[in-house]
């Protein structure tokens, strides 16, 4: 048997074995968020380019872009549920992991970096919407229910995020959430 298959194979016996067992009550959801406490990267179904802050420039207003995918930490990301007690809704934060203070916004219509704490114009709240296959989600703003996609479709390096409104559910609105470790 070649070996990818029989590593994916081990590792479904794992996954059974885990579910069956009585002793555990945990169950496996392969297409739950992951931990907050584990970095992430955010990868476009279209392009397999990564969310990008350019040239590691964490600064408020800095628009992300997609690159190709590596390991720095101007890539990576957490998730991090909040709920507010005014509106009485949960919602999600896309937070740096290495800035924990900045997280993903969009302001007059780009994706940018900016404080996490809300400032003023910018959309900061999303919520992840399961698509079809394992850690693929579309990424959609609460106040607009527009998506962050790539500008135009491109699968070249350096091309904008955007939220588009309305979700069309393109492969350019699909976001895979690659394991950054």
């Amino acid at each position: 048997m070649p070996k990818p298959i029989a590593c994916w194979l081990s590792g479904l016996a794992v996954l059974l074995l885990m579910a069956l067992s009585p002793a555990r009550a945990v169950t496996f959801d392969p297409f739950a968020l992951p931990p907050e406490d584990f970095p992430f990267r955010i990868a476009s179904k279209h392009s397999g380019l990564c969310w990008d802050v350019p040239g590691g420039n964490i600064v408020p207003g800095q628009a992300l872009q997609q690159w190709f995918c590596h390991t720095g930490t101007n890539q990576n990301w957490n998730i991090v549920r909040m709920w507010d007690p005014n509106s009485r809704r949960d919602f999600l934060l896309i937070r740096n992991a290495a800035q924990p203070d900045f997280c993903a916004g969009v302001r007059q219509g780009g994706v940018i970096l900016d404080k996490c704490d809300r400032p003023e114009g910018t959309l900061l709240e999303w919520r992840m919407d399961r698509r079809t296959g394992f850690l693929v989600f579309q990424i959609v703003a609460l106040r607009t229910a527009g998506c962050i996609d790539v500008r135009g479709g491109t699968m070249s390096e350096g091309g904008a995020l955007q939220l588009f409104d309305p979700c069309h559910g393109g492969l350019n609105q699909s976001w895979v959430l690659l394991p950054s470790r």
